[in-house]
């Protein structure tokens, strides 16, 4: 099992500009993994996630309500957190910046209850 609460740690510590990053492995931040798998996923494309993290996955229609559960699904497995149901929202799932804070919440709140 990964140790989430050294990994929210790094991620604290590049916020307050250091020099790691938050770490899915040694080689991944969170925005690229989700970059990575939207590249794959959903635009099948090889030249990579050419849209900032603030660009709106539904407005410019890179998701529809298939590719969003299809999305969640990705979240659940791929950081083993559980998504609710009233957690899928624009607010939670629209950008990847939307997205990485809420992994980023949902990894928070399981490390505290490790606690």
């Amino acid at each position: 099992m990964r140790n989430w609460k050294s990994l929210i740690q790094l991620d604290e510590h590049d916020q307050q500009g250091g020099t790691s990053l938050f770490a899915i492995d040694s080689a991944t931040t969170l925005e690229e993994r989700i970059r990575q798998y939207l590249t794959e996923n959903v635009l099948y494309v090889e030249d990579g996630f050419e849209y900032s993290n603030d660009t709106s996955f539904i407005r410019q229609g890179l998701l529809d309500s298939t590719g969003v559960m299809s999305l969640v699904s990705f979240v659940e497995s791929a950081f083993s957190i559980k998504v609710d149901t009233k957690e899928v929202t624009l607010q939670n799932f629209d950008s990847v910046n939307n997205l990485v804070s809420f992994i980023r919440g949902k990894l928070v709140s399981r490390t505290q209850a490790d606690d």
